[in-house]
């Protein structure tokens, strides 16, 4: 018997500015797990103990929650 999951990684944005989309909340099958953000040179996810932006640095917001999302799940 084989089975089959859904895996989904939402982003919704929680703060924009003139540029655009500045602060997603990242949700992998509608549970929170973290936040990233827009950083002068790309996109950094937010640690949640500091507020702070953290690790490296992504080319865009998807490829930022991809890797949060990873490291959720």
């Amino acid at each position: 018997m084989s089975g089959h999951i859904d895996i989904r990684v939402v982003l919704t944005v929680i703060e924009t500015d003139s540029e655009g989309p500045a602060l997603y909340e990242v949700r992998v099958n509608e549970w929170p797990c973290g936040h990233v953000a827009r950083v002068p040179t790309g996109w950094r996810k937010v640690s949640e103990a500091t507020g702070r932006t953290r690790g490296p640095f992504f080319d865009t917001a998807e490829t930022a929650a991809l890797a949060l999302a990873g490291e959720w799940g």
